[in-house]
């Protein structure tokens, strides 16, 4: 049975996660994908869950700083479907696989760019690395109550490099399909900022709103039922000494995390009734 994206080549020029996740799944739904890697490797590959998003692709050294790496490059993509970077326009350019250049020579392809903050800004040339993103934009406020002391929080799992693969995957085939009315390709960009965004709209938003408009929020904004981490999401350490993000934000993925962790004894407690978010502050604080 054919794959979705049979016959589809796709050329991935991304370092990190959040490229490689987005290539990854094409490469799972039966595109061929060519990851380009500077030499000595994407720098990225030291990461535990390199092996996941390296997965179903051909590997290929291209030094883009010379002559004969961006010629290769340009015979790969004048042959391409799809090409995906992290790189904006103006350093692209300088290596040879920008938008503007390898559109013109492949009028089908569609080139996907992936960066921290977008192509405009005063942030657009800062580095697109998960946790510089989540300070300036603020998601780390959202975590200012893992410590006992004022001030943000590490958010140390990547929901912005996940996002944004997403937005990417979602994107390109948009454009794909759209191809096949217009036979031509189009620039699809997204950002890891644009991506922490629907992460923030239940805390971030709303506790700006709440400082501006006080009487349409009664009570705290920022009360602790609604603060991250929250139980269901509560880190913790394994017998080996690393350590498991959990993410049981539906009731019955809680209690069976329960049963799991061996905490059944809770169900016969009053105070651990109904979801998490509901019990007393101590009671929460106690567990």
């Amino acid at each position: 049975m054919p794959a979705p994206l049979d016959g589809i080549r796709v050329l991935d020029l991304g370092l990190g996660p959040a490229a490689g996740m987005a290539t990854m799944v094409f490469a799972d739904f039966g595109a061929e994908v060519i990851k380009v890697e500077p030499p000595g490797g994407d720098a990225f590959r030291s990461l535990a869950n390199a092996p996941l998003w390296l997965r179903g692709k051909k590997s290929v050294v291209i030094d883009l700083t010379t002559d004969d790496g961006r010629a290769e490059i340009g015979r790969i993509a004048a042959a391409a479907d799809i090409l995906v970077t992290t790189q904006l326009e103006a350093k692209a350019a300088t290596l040879g696989h920008s938008y503007q250049a390898l559109s013109s020579a492949n009028t089908g392809l569609v080139y996907v760019r992936l960066t921290g903050f977008g192509p405009k800004g005063p942030y657009a040339d800062y580095p697109g690395y998960e946790g510089i993103v989540a300070a300036k934009s603020g998601r780390m406020r959202m975590f200012g109550d893992i410590a006992a002391r004022p001030g943000p929080g590490f958010e140390a799992v990547q929901a912005g490099m996940h996002a944004a693969s997403q937005s990417a995957i979602t994107g390109t085939l948009a454009a794909l399909f759209e191809r096949e009315t217009s036979g031509r390709g189009q620039l699809v960009e997204t950002s890891l900022l644009q991506a922490m965004q629907p992460y923030d709209l239940l805390a971030l938003l709303r506790s700006q709103l709440a400082r501006r408009m006080p009487e349409a929020f009664p009570g705290n904004p920022l009360d602790p039922a609604l603060r991250v981490p929250t139980l269901n999401y509560h880190p913790l350490p394994t017998k080996d000494g690393r350590w498991l993000q959990m993410g049981n934000l539906l009731q019955h993925l809680f209690d069976n995390y329960l049963m799991a962790a061996g905490l059944e004894d809770a169900f016969g407690d009053e105070r651990y009734a109904g979801p998490p978010a509901l019990w007393a502050l101590e009671d929460r604080e106690a567990f």
